[in-house]
């Protein structure tokens, strides 16, 4: 095979490998650990955090969400496919999370996050604590 030919297959077998699909996620206040993150059926964080995947969105929809323990973000995103946690922007409302009883409330521990929109409130010592993560945006939180 010549040189000009080879380059051609190497481009077509490249260009005939599907990219990853990135989904979208819903959060709700009355979200089910078992939901299937669509908008009808949406998820706890902690449930949408565990399904993530980099290039992934997980829209947590405006209200009021008790947790009595941090949540935690594990995951972890990709230079060119950050995971995005944030308010769903069609809400008026802003998803306000009360973490009475628990010492920290969001607990970033992944990469290539990019968090937005959220509260936190009422946690023993931080509301957002991010630790051993790095390239993570974290923004409009209160």
């Amino acid at each position: 095979m010549t040189r000009p030919l080879l380059l051609i297959a190497l481009g077509a077998a490249c260009a005939a490998v599907p990219a990853a699909a990135q989904t979208t996620y819903f959060v709700a206040p009355d979200g089910s650990p078992l939901g299937s993150g669509a908008i009808e059926s949406p998820l706890t964080l902690p449930a949408a955090l565990s399904r993530v995947e980099p290039g992934d969105t997980v829209y947590v929809r405006g209200g009021a969400y008790a947790s009595p323990s941090a949540i935690r973000f594990d995951a972890s995103g990709e230079e060119d496919a950050y995971i995005h946690v944030w308010a769903y922007p069609a809400d008026d409302e802003r998803p306000v999370f009360d973490f009475t009883g628990a010492n920290r409330g969001f607990d970033i521990r992944g990469d290539y996050l990019h968090v937005k929109g959220l509260t936190a409130e009422r946690s023993g010592d931080n509301g957002v604590y991010v630790k051993q993560a790095s390239h993570n945006i974290v923004e409009q939180m209160v």
